[in-house]
């Protein structure tokens, strides 16, 4: 069964929140009453009713300013405030909705037409609670489809698509500035076995502890992404040949030193790494491709090793 709405006046006269008491709940209303505008506030402090009905002349704080203050609060600037007064004045009513009252209703009311626009101003409530909800839940997908495009749904690195537009930014920021940058191709070694004989389950959780591992690992300033399968690629910015190999032999014996627990029991992996420095006329195809041939140099000669590109190209 659904609960009542809940309303909250504010009236320093008794007899007329008797009143308006009596009107609201005959039609099913939850109807809490404040004699001071000190104790309306203190109220909303705990409650969050669906309607406030305020009159304007209260003797400690006029409905004007409880108004504005209502509407100064993140948590209950969404509620809609109905003005009920003695004040009829033009000016008075039009003062009340520009500060953010959704209604004016002057007394002394007419219990049917005050029922009539609280069910009215409910409705719209309803529907802005449901818009809102759905905008939160909109908001929300986008999100996760904007972590889709650019994040691997495995390891949550960077994909192959989005490490590619960060590589252009660096290499374009790097020809205008006349700096280097160093990047990082690694591959998990015999990971094929991995599949094979502990299960392909296995082998994604190994994946998924291995990216944890490179992000911890990682200095601040790099980026990190899946380059596809169980190859990984690093973006070093402001950094030279040098500290790019001390960043991928650190990497490398933390990567060795990380437990695996299989079936088999405890198991370790190794990963053998690329390394490449940019240079004025590099793409990044052609810097890749630098790293990529590092990288299976390394794999031919022994593997669980960091190579430079400069160093073996003519190997």
């Amino acid at each position: 069964m659904k609960s009542p709405n809940k309303i909250v006046v504010l009236d320093d006269n008794n007899q007329n929140l008797k009143l308006i008491s009596d009107v609201l709940e005959d039609v099913g209303y939850d109807v809490s009453l404040c004699l001071t505008s000190y104790q309306l506030l203190d109220y909303l402090e705990e409650e969050l009713p669906d309607i406030i009905i305020l009159d304007v002349m209260v003797p400690d704080i006029n409905g004007f300013e409880v108004c504005k203050r209502i509407k100064e609060n993140e948590r209950l600037k969404d509620l809609p405030i109905i003005f009920l007064s003695a004040k009829t004045e033009t000016v008075d009513i039009v003062y009340g909705l520009e500060i953010g009252g959704v209604d004016y209703i002057t007394k002394p009311f007419r219990p049917i037409e005050l029922i009539a626009r609280i069910k009215t101003h409910l409705e719209i409530k309803t529907i802005r609670d449901e818009l809102k909800e759905k905008n939160k839940e909109l908001i929300a997908l986008n999100e996760q489809l904007e972590e889709y495009a650019i994040k691997d749904t495995l390891t949550k690195l960077y994909n192959r698509r989005m490490i590619l537009a960060k590589f252009d930014e660096e290499i374009s920021r790097c020809k205008r500035n006349k700096e280097v940058f160093s990047i990082i191709l690694l591959d998990i070694d015999h990971f094929k076995n991995i599949n094979d004989n502990y299960g392909h389950n296995f082998g994604d959780e190994v994946l998924t502890v291995f990216a944890n591992v490179l992000t911890s690992s990682k200095r601040l300033q790099d980026l990190v992404a899946r380059w596809g399968g169980e190859e990984f690629l690093l973006i070093l910015p402001e950094t030279d040949i040098k500290g790019a190999l001390i960043v991928a032999d650190r990497i490398r014996q933390q990567v060795s030193e990380c437990e695996y627990l299989s079936s088999d029991g405890v198991i370790h992996i190794t990963a053998t790494f690329g390394v490449a420095e940019f240079n004025q006329e590099d793409s990044s195809e052609k810097i890749i491709k630098k790293a990529d041939y590092a990288l299976y140099f390394g794999k031919n000669h022994g593997r669980n090793q960091v190579n430079e590109y400069e160093k073996i190209k003519d190997q």
